[in-house]
């Protein structure tokens, strides 16, 4: 049996270890998940936040530029850039709980500290499972006031016909508006409009940037217009991805091309098979190797890697260093505890993060069979 005088007071080790705990834990299991480990390798993982909101500026649009002539009059004018974008702090939590009598019956210091260490382990796990999933949701959904703000949040899809490569944007997030065309102009040049609605060349083409300052790319992967003769992903993945990331490029600037592709597990194994079967050679994903993971592939400079949480029949494709998960307190996960409970004669411990996600939607795009 233990001796309990060698043992320090249960609360004591538990109080000194956590924060070692929850530092260390969400640490590695950040690096577990791909999304999680290229955002916090990008810098785009923000602590300290603080704030009633989260607001920010959004420049929608440039300084007028007019053709001038030598001794002409100029018209000075005061020019706003920017939309002001507002986002409420969205919070995560989970419990644990140690009685008394589990104190008594693991006396022995190594015993104690193996199962607060394993408590906290398992929460910084759960929580850090949950951020990853929550990524894709809708955080203004009916019922989802409390949830991250995800990439859904923006993507909700207006008319798409069958022959048409995108959808037009019909969402609002943080409080602005997704769809294009509601300011500015641009081009109608193409015979066959990308969106026969819209019926300009956009995503192709050129414009105004107040025409798509805030519009995402909502691709149309079953569109009879990608040149296969099919209208299924296994036979347009590769045309998709490629113009995706194109009109990301085109529209962002070389500087934000997009970096990394996520599909759902099906779509991937369709991916992949379409690579093979034309008899390419198969190139990993340098940078993705560089994090730990190995089955990333490299298309046209482009990380593409299935996840799990990526809903059937969609793949996303992101620009990481237009999005950041934000906290309000100085890691992104936070502990609170050990309490005393004296209704349950216990010690309880709870684990959170306090924070949201935010993008520029402009720079993403979702793809999905629209039509």
């Amino acid at each position: 049996m233990a001796n309990p005088s060698i043992s320090p007071p249960w609360v004591g080790i538990v109080m000194a270890t956590a924060p070692v705990y929850m530092r260390e834990v969400s640490d590695q299991t950040i690096r577990q998940r791909f999304l999680l480990a290229k955002l916090q390798k990008s810098g785009r993982i923000v602590l300290n936040m603080d704030g009633y909101e989260l607001n920010w500026n959004a420049k929608y649009r440039r300084y007028p530029v007019i053709p001038y002539a030598d001794d002409g009059l100029l018209d000075y004018q005061r020019q706003n850039l920017h939309k002001q974008a507002v986002l409420g702090w969205r919070g995560y939590k989970t419990t644990g709980k140690i009685t008394y009598m589990e104190e008594l019956q693991t006396k022995g210091s190594a015993a104690i500290l193996n199962r607060a260490s394993e408590m906290i382990t398992d929460m910084c796990e759960s929580i850090t499972t949950e951020i990853g999933q929550e990524i894709y949701t809708d955080g203004y959904a009916t019922g989802n006031d409390a949830r991250l703000v995800g990439i859904g949040s923006f993507t909700g899809a207006g008319t798409c016909a069958a022959g048409d490569r995108v959808a037009v944007c019909n969402d609002t997030y943080a409080n602005l508006s997704t769809a294009q065309g509601s300011e500015g102009t641009w081009t109608t040049l193409m015979t066959t409009a990308p969106n026969s609605t819209l019926a300009t060349d956009w995503p192709y083409g050129r414009g105004s940037e107040e025409y798509d300052y805030w519009s995402p790319k909502l691709v149309n992967a079953s569109s009879t217009n990608w040149g296969t003769g099919a209208t299924t992903w296994a036979s347009n993945c590769e045309a998709v991805l490629r113009a995706t990331n194109k009109w990301l490029t085109v529209g962002g600037g070389e500087a934000n091309k997009p970096q990394l592709a996520l599909l759902n597990s099906e779509w991937m194994v369709d991916f992949m098979n379409k690579q093979s079967s034309k008899q390419r050679i198969i190139v990993e994903h340098k940078e993705a190797q560089d994090l730990g993971f190995n089955d990333v592939l490299n298309f046209d400079g482009m990380a593409v890697q299935s996840d799990f949480d990526v809903p059937a029949q969609k793949a996303y494709v992101f620009n990481i260093e237009q999005m950041a998960l934000m906290s309000l307190a100085d890691e992104m996960i936070h502990v609170r505890g050990p309490f005393d409970d004296p209704s349950r004669d216990a010690r309880v411990t709870n684990v959170g993060i306090f924070g949201n996600l935010m993008f520029n939607p402009k720079y993403f795009a979702e793809i999905a069979l629209r039509a």
